[in-house]
This record gives C-alpha cells, sequence and structure tokens, in this order.
C-alpha cells in the first residue's frame, strides 16, 4: 500500500544510518539490525517492504499474545477468536500493521509484559517488557505506570516502578552522552521541535471522538472518491453485508435484549480504579485527547478495551461476532482492496511528471504541496535506492512558500497540487491551518503561475493532470 511520510522518512533514515529518535529510541536501529539478513537473502526487495512485511510479522505476534490474554482471562476459544477478529480489521492497527512506522512494536512488547502479569509470572519479566515498550516508543510509558500505580495502590509496592523508571532514564542518559544533548530534553524533544501537536481547545473536542471511531472504522473523505470509482461494485457489496448481517441475526431482538442488560449499574460495579488495565485504557485515552485527537496514539485502545470488558465479563458474543463481520467487510471495502490498488495520493505519478516537466525545460522545478514532508521523504528514498537520479526538484509546503519575500522564480518553474484539488478533507489539513493559507497562496502563486499539477482522483486515480 502507500506509504505515509514519516513511513519513507524512516526508511531514508534507516537506509543512512541516522538512529536518532527521542521519541522511540530503539525503532530504527532494531529494524535496522533485523532487517540486514533479509536484505542480504533478497538484495534486489525494496528496503521499505522489508521494514513494513517486518511490522507486519510484528502485529502478528502481538495478536497472538493478545488471543493467549484473553484465553487466561476466559478460555473461551471461539469467543476470542472473534476478539482478536475485532481487534485485527480495526482501522487503526491494520493501518499501521502494514506500514513503516513505530506503533506496532511496542504494543508487542506491552502485550507480551501483560500476559506475564495475567500468568501471575514474576514481576520483573512484566516491568521487563514494559520498559523495552517504552524504549520503542515512549507514550507507553502510560503502560506501564497504569500497573506501576495499581501495585502501588494494591500492594503499597513503589519498588517496580523506581527499578523501571531508573532503568530507562539511565538508557536515555546513555543516549543523550551519545548524541550530545541533554537528556531531560529527550522526552519532550518533538514537542519542542514543533513536530507533535499537543493544546487544549476545540480541537480536542473535535477530533478526539472522531478519531476514536476511526480507530475502528475508516471514515475519510477518500470514501466519497472510492464510492465514485466502485460505483455499482459498493453497492452491491454494502448490499450483501446487509443480507448476510440479517440473515445471520435474524432474531436481532435478542440482541437489544442483550445490550439492556449491560445496565450502567453493573458496569460501574466492575470499574475497579486499581486495575491496571483499566488505568491504562483511561491515560492512553486522556494522552490521545490532549494531542488534538491523535489518531497514532489510540491504536492500543481496543485491545485494553476488550482485555478490560472480558475481565468484568461484560462481552456478548453475538454482538461481539456483528461487530467484527462490521469491520471486516467496511475495512475491507473502504480501506484494503482500494488502498492495495489505487495510490490516493499520486505520489510516484506526480513526481514523474515534476520530472519530464524539469526534462523538457531544462530547468529547475520548485513543487509547492500540502504534502510536502511525503514528497520530499519519497524522493530522498528512491535517491538512497537508486531508483531515482538526481533530481532537480525542490520541495516546499504552503507556509514557506507564502513566507518567503523577494524571491525569484524566473529562472525555475513553479508547480503545486495545492489549486483546485480535489483531494479530501484530513486532520492535517484543519489542525495545521492550511485552508487559512489557501487564499494568501492562491494570490501569490498565480503571480508567477507556469504550471499546475493535480491529482484527478475522482475521475481517473491513474490521471494526473498537467495544465
Amino acid at each position: 500500500m502507500g506509504h505515509t511520510g514519516d513511513g519513507w522518512g524512516y526508511a531514508c533514515e534507516i537506509l543512512k544510518h541516522d538512529f536518532f529518535s527521542p521519541h522511540h529510541i530503539l525503532y530504527k536501529p532494531f529494524t535496522a539490525f533485523i532487517s540486514w539478513p533479509i536484505s542480504s537473502l533478497f538484495p534486489q526487495a525494496s528496503p521499505i517492504y522489508i521494514f513494513s512485511l517486518l511490522n507486519v510479522i510484528w502485529s502478528g505476534i502481538a495478536l497472538y499474545l493478545f488471543f493467549l490474554i484473553l484465553e487466561i482471562i476466559n478460555p473461551s476459544n471461539e469467543k476470542n477468536i472473534w476478539a482478536m477478529m475485532f481487534v485485527a480489521f480495526g482501522f487503526g492497527f491494520i493501518r499501521y500493521s502494514g506500514e513503516n512506522e513505530t506503533y506496532i512494536l511496542p504494543i508487542l512488547f506491552s502485550l507480551l509484559g501483560t500476559y506475564f502479569h495475567f500468568k501471575k509470572a514474576n514481576k520483573v519479566w512484566t516491568y521487563l517488557f514494559l520498559s523495552i515498550a517504552v524504549l520503542f516508543h515512549q507514550i507507553h510509558i502510560f503502560w506501564l505506570l497504569g500497573f506501576a500505580i495499581s501495585d502501588i495502590i494494591q500492594n503499597k509496592n513503589w519498588k517496580p516502578l523506581l527499578i523501571s523508571c531508573a532503568a530507562i532514564v539511565s538508557i536515555y542518559v546513555g543516549y543523550a552522552v551519545h548524541y550530545r544533548i541533554a537528556w531531560y530534553q529527550l522526552p519532550f524533544y518533538d514537542v519542542h521541535q514543533g513536530q507533535v501537536t499537543t493544546s487544549l481547545g476545540i480541537k480536542n473536542i473535535l477530533f478526539t471522538p472522531i478519531n476514536f471511531i476511526r480507530t475502528f472504522i475508516q471514515i475519510h473523505g477518500d470514501i466519497l472518491l472510492i464510492i465514485k470509482i466502485y460505483k455499482v461494485y459498493i453497492i452491491s457489496i454494502i448490499g450483501i453485508f446487509l443480507l448476510t448481517t440479517t440473515l445471520f441475526y435474524s432474531r436481532f431482538f435478542i440482541l437489544i435484549q442483550s445490550i439492556k442488560s449491560i445496565s450502567l449499574k453493573k458496569i460501574k460495579a466492575h470499574l475497579n480504579y486499581s486495575n491496571p488495565l483499566i488505568l491504562n485504557l483511561l491515560f492512553h485515552f486522556l494522552f490521545a485527547f490532549y494531542s488534538e485527537g491523535n489518531a497514532e496514539f489510540m491504536i492500543m485502545i481496543p485491545m485494553l478495551m476488550i482485555i478490560c470488558l472480558f475481565q468484568s465479563n461484560l462481552v456478548i458474543n453475538p454482538l461481539l461476532k456483528l461487530f467484527s463481520l462490521f469491520l471486516i467487510i467496511w475495512n475491507s471495502i473502504f480501506y484494503i482492496i482500494p488502498s492495495k490498488q489505487f495510490d490516493f495520493k499520486a505520489v510516484s505519478r506526480i513526481t514523474k511528471n515534476i520530472n519530464d516537466v524539469s526534462k523538457i525545460n531544462n530547468l529547475p522545478v520548485i513543487f509547492i504541496s500540502n504534502n510536502n514532508i511525503l514528497f520530499n521523504n519519497y524522493i530522498e528514498y528512491n535517491q538512497l535506492t537508486s531508483k531515482f537520479s538526481k533530481l532537480n526538484i525542490t520541495v516546499k509546503s504552503i507556509d514557506d512558500f507564502n513566507n518567503e519575500s523577494n524571491c525569484d522564480y524566473s529562472k525555475c518553474i513553479l508547480l503545486t497540487d495545492a489549486l483546485n484539488n480535489n483531494s479530501s478533507i484530513d486532520r492535517k489539513s484543519v489542525v495545521s491551518g492550511i485552508d487559512n493559507q489557501s487564499e494568501i497562496f492562491s494570490k501569490k502563486f498565480k503571480k508567477h503561475t507556469t504550471a499546475i499539477v493535480r491529482p484527478n482522483i475522482a475521475q481517473d486515480i491513474k490521471l494526473t493532470e498537467l495544465y
């Protein structure tokens, strides 16, 4: 599937042996180490394909650990398999399982620590793997804190937390010494660099519920484009889905009665705030809210929800099956199938067209895009892997272009995909205030316009208009 800007970026950094990454210090060196023998055996394989394939493997192991945890809580093979399917086909989990991103490996280690907790093994194993998870992505400090606070509340035991923190801080100090930076700056390094958005305001309230839903199902402006592309196909599949669910659950009122049986009083009775999994769920959700509803920080929420519900015996098997079937069909139609067939960002097609314009006119090109990071990293990756020769292309963001003054564009060609663009609205465009900059950009760009590059996805996903 098409990769994200971060996916291409991590691949570039691994290839350059640039392992500096304060928020997830182990991901790049570990991936480089594990992928090296595979790359040696299959030298023709694209590195980013290998990195992404490794995440598929880690996600499979994570799902198996999740299944084992449910088997310990409630040995019911069929019910636990449906729960595993519910998580596996959730949009957030699918999206990052096949991508060169940093979110699956820490979930694997946090689940491994959780597994040893339920096995009632020595606490050393639980806290060891929870601490490793933090080193793969520091957001998992909340998973660690959930267990630590639970131990403090129930057993007055501070020792595991203090040992874990001492170990993590020691590694951070060593890491900081190596990169010659103050260790206390590392946990908030990306925030200070403006790479992570954290605030409190209307965006938190707006995006948290939207991205909570998107953790389970793909809801995006691309859906309208997909329906236009597939047309009758989409309608047919939805019809088959409705028919299938009707046949499976013809006695729908049984489900309604089951839902009613889960009273608010019963739920409150099972809300034990000394339960580490409930604390984990609460901490992760609150941090996602603080991060303006960042979907990347909600990937673990479906797993934590299911484990908590299984612990409380609040899972209704017919309802779990229905939701799982819904996720499988919806996310297959609106994400897996179209994403496999089409590149909705049209990154390779646009890059080729930009390069063709540069060669024909024998002039450097300045390409201005909302997706400047994606294009920059894509071009760099292909140059590092020798798929592209040196391209005479500079990629800029709209903000950079708007803020420039007295620039001479007479000896270059300006191209953009940010005018008359049919691409869909997403969180990035709203959070970053791209729409607020569009009018300024449009006026300034048209003074210098040579050509406009636009992916016309709604008509033909494979075509890019140049004019």
